[in-house]
């Protein structure tokens, strides 16, 4: 159930550095010490992850990427949980704000 947490929060991080010109937001994985720092710079975002530079991309490729890997895998992990666990509420809630930006 963990990671259900993690994947939400992991989107909420990405959809905080798309909307914001400039800053860092940082991702930490719940109950781990998977860490990701997100660093926007106009319309290119830079992820790290310690000392290491992984990549870095335009805002809206990594939007459209993470959107549609948490959509496979809510689509396939969900099913494990009943719709009234607040993971599974988390994971649904944050895919609509994100969708719904890529909508616009």
């Amino acid at each position: 159930m963990m990671i259900h947490v993690s994947v939400a929060d992991l989107l909420s991080q990405v959809r905080q550095a798309y909307t914001a010109r400039r800053g860092r937001f940082e991702f930490v994985g719940v109950d781990s010490s998977f860490r990701l720092l997100f660093v926007v710079r106009g319309e290119d975002i830079t992820v790290r992850t310690g000392e290491s530079e992984i990549a870095t991309v335009r805002r809206l490729d990594l939007m459209r990427s993470a959107l549609h890997a948490a959509q496979d895998f809510a689509r396939t992990e969900t099913a494990r949980l009943d719709p009234d666990d607040a993971a599974y509420r988390d994971l649904r809630s944050e895919l609509r704000r994100f969708e719904a930006l890529l909508t616009v």
